[in-house]
């Protein structure tokens, strides 16, 4: 059974979103893109609660994207918050910003961020981006994968061959994600 890849992306941006959405299309198309506009509704579906209880439409991320510059409560915060849950500790978080500012940068790394991206008005950039990230995370940084390929969907494999990071399960024993209500 091959598993379909899920995204959060936390966008509060119509034309960010549609530009990720396309971007992500291009370069992942079997992945199921979820948006959550702002900080509550990012919480919510992390946690599979009110609208998003239903875990078959709103299957835990694989990954989540989060915009720096949220409305009423800043994607600094939402990072913060995600790294302080237990079961949410190693989640795959990458900061979507405009800003180059180094300190911005510096204090999303110590809060938990595992990457950045600079948001681009191209979708073949940012495609090309992801395809770089993916490349990091699985290749260079050996990630386990859990793809299809994978004799035993259980069993982690180091073989990077055509993996996504976008497929990646958690590797670490204790994880399951958070029971609905």
């Amino acid at each position: 059974m091959q598993m379909q890849p899920t995204i959060l992306l936390v966008e509060d941006n119509a034309e960010d979103y549609l530009l990720f959405k396309q971007a992500i299309a291009r370069v992942y198309p079997q992945a199921g893109l979820h948006l959550a506009p702002d900080f509550p509704t990012a919480l919510h579906y992390l946690y599979g609660s009110g609208p998003y209880r239903d875990r078959e439409l709103f299957p835990f991320p694989s990954c989540v994207f989060v915009d720096l510059t949220l409305p009423a409560i800043p994607g600094k915060a939402l990072v913060k918050w995600i790294r302080e849950q237990k079961e949410f500790k190693k989640l795959l978080i990458v900061v979507l910003t405009g800003s180059r500012d180094g300190k911005d940068i510096a204090e999303l790394y110590r809060l938990g961020a595992n990457s950045f991206i600079s948001k681009s008005g191209d979708v073949e950039e940012m495609a090309k981006t992801l395809r770089d990230m993916n490349s990091f995370w699985v290749a260079h940084n050996l990630i386990a994968d859990f793809s299809a390929s994978v004799p035993n969907p259980g069993k982690p494999s180091a073989d990077t061959r055509g993996a996504s990071f976008f497929y990646i399960k958690p590797d670490w024993p204790d994880f399951e994600p958070p029971a609905t209500p």
